[in-house]
């Protein structure tokens, strides 16, 4: 039994990390693409994790031996990069936020009207 606690106790920490790094739209959206490209898109996600392992790595232990955020680090190797992490996030907020949190809301007029071709 003593055991089992010990493996639960080092598993925990683990879980909670995957579940704030991963969240529920990878999972719902891997499972739409297994479902429907079966294993065709298996590169795309080794090609993806091989891109996001070295931000999960390193940008905690930078925050830890640095104090500071990661933006921060990004800024002191140029002061753009802060400016291109924003713009697209901003984009990616545009796009997906589009066709999914404000797709049926009478917001969606305030917030992308600006967006709209006329």
């Amino acid at each position: 039994m003593g055991r089992i606690n010990s493996f639960i106790k080092k598993l925990g920490p683990g879980l909670l990390f995957a579940g704030t790094a991963i969240g529920v739209s990878h999972l719902v959206q891997s499972t739409k693409a297994g479902a429907e490209f079966g294993f065709g898109l298996t590169w795309a996600l080794l090609i993806a994790i091989l891109l996001k392992y070295p931000f999960f790595k390193f940008a905690p232990k930078y925050s830890i031996a640095t104090n500071e955020s990661v933006l921060h680090g990004y800024k002191k190797l140029h002061p753009i990069i802060p400016i291109i992490f924003f713009i697209i996030n901003l984009l990616n907020f545009l796009y997906k936020g589009n066709r999914s949190v404000f797709s049926k809301t009478k917001s969606k007029k305030f917030f992308f009207s600006f967006c709209e071709a006329k």
